[in-house]
């Protein structure tokens, strides 16, 4: 075939997936695709060339990928929080009932077992000590901490697939979620395993090196290791920050069989620098609003009225700092009660809240993000929703 009889390049009905479009760059198809118009997905696949120089009227129905392939940043920032909007819902139980739920319940069982308790102070001993209130924690816990997992997958499958266009119900979600667990609980044990081992290997060779040299020249090789080990940590964070960012959207939502970590690994293949750049913006945004939520946090603390007047004070004759207690120092009380310091229920329960509401609209935005670039850069996923 001579070259005026190839095809023009343009965005062209895929052989193999009709429902999404593939750029053909003049010679042969690219690794480039993009979901296609419903009015486009009845358009029979390229199979033969076109009359020379003649172009679809469908094939200019998107700009051609950038050199990345990873999009426009504005259309990918506007993407993050359209999405966001879009999934209002599904996100707000997933991400901000849930963990409210689990927090107050955590929360209660606190409360019951820090005001149970009474300090002795002439015995030295606690009194009202309750065993079975800890183990009930445990439990409360490790259930929180399973559905927690099981809510974030969720909300990543529902993030991924708004950025693909497609509207998959909540339901659909947590069952995919599920059947995600186990794989999750294995693959975050394994990589938790690993640094223990890393971290583990280089403090041994820290202490060996420096029993190795003893005395002051001991002091001083510690000192710059951990001075070499921090400049040289901050390169390898940003590396590892770029090659496992995606983990959490190769989770929920690849194919099964796929490698997560090799998925998330390879996404910034060929492309580093603008996954680096993109994920730093996206950082800088969540960044931002960490610090306004925080405001919000400690004029929330500030306003909470205390359930006693608690604050240390500095001795004017021997200028210690003591402790004192509604006025009064901590040492003239016999007994000191737990309940002092645990809040009201209510006042408890709402700074749960406010603590979840300042953290969950930055982890929504950050997941929201990263998934919008692992839907347009290619990254394996299910076609299932």
């Amino acid at each position: 075939m001579s070259s005026s009889d190839s095809p023009v390049p343009g965005w062209y009905p895929d052989p193999n997936q009709p429902d999404q479009l593939r750029y053909w760059d003049g010679a042969t198809w690219t690794d480039h695709t993009t979901p296609a118009a419903p009015s486009l997905q009845d358009q029979p696949p390229y199979q033969a060339p076109p009359a020379p120089g003649a172009v679809p009227p469908y094939a200019a129905t998107a700009a051609p990928p950038p050199p990345s392939g990873l999009g426009d940043i504005g259309e990918w920032l506007g993407g993050t929080f359209k999405v966001l909007i879009s999934r209002v819902v599904p996100l707000i139980i997933l991400m901000v009932v849930v963990p409210v739920v689990g927090l107050m319940a955590l929360a209660v069982v606190f409360s019951l077992f820090a005001s149970s308790l009474e300090y002795n102070r002439i015995t030295e001993s606690f009194d009202g000590f309750r065993p079975e209130l800890l183990v009930v924690a445990g439990v409360v816990g490790l259930v929180f901490a399973l559905v927690s997992i099981v809510a974030w997958l969720a909300a990543y499958h529902q993030l991924y697939y708004g950025h693909a266009d497609r509207n998959p119900s909540l339901r659909d979600s947590l069952q995919t979620a599920l059947s995600r667990l186990p794989r999750t609980i294995g693959w975050g044990l394994l990589l938790v395993l690993i640094f223990l081992v890393v971290y583990a290997v280089i403090i041994g060779l820290i202490v060996a090196l420096a029993v190795g040299a003893g005395g002051d020249a001991a002091i001083a090789l510690v000192v710059l290791l951990v001075v070499v080990g921090f400049l040289a940590a901050i390169p390898l964070a940003f590396w590892l920050y770029v090659r496992l960012g995606f983990l959490g959207a190769a989770l929920a939502v690849a194919p099964r069989g796929t490698n997560p970590i090799s998925a998330s690994w390879s996404f910034s293949q060929g492309r580093f620098w603008p996954t680096l750049g993109r994920l730093l913006l996206l950082y800088l945004i969540v960044l931002g609003i960490g610090l306004a939520g925080n405001l919000v946090s400690q004029f929330t603390f500030v306003a909470v009225p205390s359930a006693i007047e608690a604050d240390f004070v500095t001795d004017p004759v021997t200028g210690d700092l003591d402790f004192e207690i509604d006025g009064r120092p901590v040492d003239s009380f016999d007994v000191i009660d737990g309940e002092w310091f645990v809040p009201n229920l209510g006042v408890l329960l709402l700074i749960v809240v406010v603590l979840v509401l300042s953290s969950v609209i930055q982890q929504v935005v950050n997941m929201s993000g990263i998934s919008g670039l692992y839907q347009r850069g290619g990254g394996p996923a299910d076609r299932e929703p």
